[in-house]
């Protein structure tokens, strides 16, 4: 599950996280809010932010919470990866 989040988030290009950014949740947040953005990548993030919210909200909490570990641990996956891109 993991590496699939990882590829969606590249093969969509999300943008680079910002250096305070530690959490799926906040990360998604800042680009569903961020005027800037095109559209398109404002409603990936708010899709992707209702699939990591959705099992919690259905009083699926184990589900939710292996949901968030793969997010976060994809999130983190990805930062190293557009890292090594970067230098």
């Amino acid at each position: 599950m993991v590496e699939h989040i990882e590829n969606f988030l590249a093969a969509n290009k999300f943008p680079a996280l910002n250096d305070y950014e530690d959490s799926i949740e906040g990360y998604l947040i800042s680009l569903v809010e961020d005027d800037e953005l095109e559209p398109e990548m404002r409603i990936l993030a708010t899709s992707e932010l209702a699939a990591l919210r959705g099992p919690m909200l259905n009083f699926r909490v184990q589900e939710g919470l292996r949901l968030t570990m793969a997010y976060e641990e994809a999130l983190s996956n990805y930062r190293k990866r557009l890292d090594l891109r970067a230098s």
